[in-house]
């Protein structure tokens, strides 16, 4: 990097400082609540490590927006939830990934201790989907930009929804080897529509200056999505026997149901024309 990329201009003036408050507030308490999601699993949610652990995280999150509301240099600044598409691309990106997670989570146990495949044979079922995204997603980033994000995104999302509801239909009722390849050409394609649409549009009507911040928060969307509906997926999974529920159908049951509401959810963004996106793509 020192080689090939050019040295930035020296800072004059004064330099912000760090956000502390904000830090050591929201740090603890999004780890609280994937907590107490994934605890309530276990020991229930009368137990007060889950309902302790979730009281906590809601104090520290509320304590965490007041300090950003009046910090000098806040880490996050509360105004860049205001701007529509950075925050229906947000909203989009926590869900489908953590609903992605969750069906990875859930597929991985069933081929493992149902049809009794090595971690290797499991894992490599999941390279399909991986070989889509890595050459799909340029494409389908390309013509986001040049057609608008919106359709790509829902289209994305639907794909998946329709894999994990062909996954709880079929498991265990046609050959493992079919079940896998059919289930993951829709999610695979899938994924590579919806994510680089959510990046250009997450991105689209950001300013430069603020363009790493809006990145920073696009992504931690992503890493904590993945947390908190893996926490819920869970949940449903351990808790499912309790009400006569098979565990596998259950929890990838849920995830498809999430994935129709992030389908509508995706559907319903904000709609600025094409231009916006291909702008954003060339800076």
């Amino acid at each position: 990097a020192p080689i090939a990329l050019p040295l930035d201009a020296r800072r004059t003036g004064p330099r912000p400082g760090f956000d502390w408050a904000g830090a050591i507030t929201i740090t603890p308490g999004l780890l609280l609540f994937v907590f107490g999601i994934t605890n309530a699993a276990s020991a229930g949610w009368a137990d007060i490590f889950t309902w302790g652990s979730l009281v906590a995280a809601i104090v520290l999150i509320l304590g965490f927006l007041a300090i950003e509301a009046r910090h000098k240099d806040p880490m996050v600044p509360l105004a860049m939830f205001r701007r529509a598409r950075l925050t229906h691309a947000n909203i989009v990106g926590f869900l489908y990934q953590g609903a992605y997670i969750g069906f990875q989570f859930t597929a991985t146990l069933y081929y493992q201790d149902v049809y009794g495949w090595s971690a290797f044979a499991t894992g490599f079922c999941f390279a399909g989907a991986g070989a889509f995204v890595m050459f799909l997603a340029p494409r389908f980033a390309t013509l986001a930009q040049n057609r608008g994000t919106t359709g790509f995104m829902t289209a994305g999302v639907g794909l998946q929804a329709i894999s994990y509801i062909f996954w709880v239909l079929s498991v265990g009722h046609i050959d493992p080897i079919l079940l896998v390849i059919l289930s993951q050409i829709p999610l695979g394609l899938g994924y590579a529509m919806t994510f680089p649409s959510i990046q250009v549009a997450a991105l689209a009507d950001i300013e430069e200056d603020k363009s790493g911040l809006a990145s920073g928060m696009f992504f931690a969307a992503f890493q904590i999505g993945g947390g908190v509906v893996l926490a819920a997926t869970s949940a449903v999974f351990s808790g499912a026997p309790t009400f006569g529920w098979e565990p596998y159908s259950a929890a990838v049951a849920f995830v498809a149901t999430l994935a129709v509401l992030i389908t509508l959810i995706a559907a319903l963004g904000p709609k600025p024309s094409p231009a916006a996106d291909r702008y954003q793509a060339a800076e």
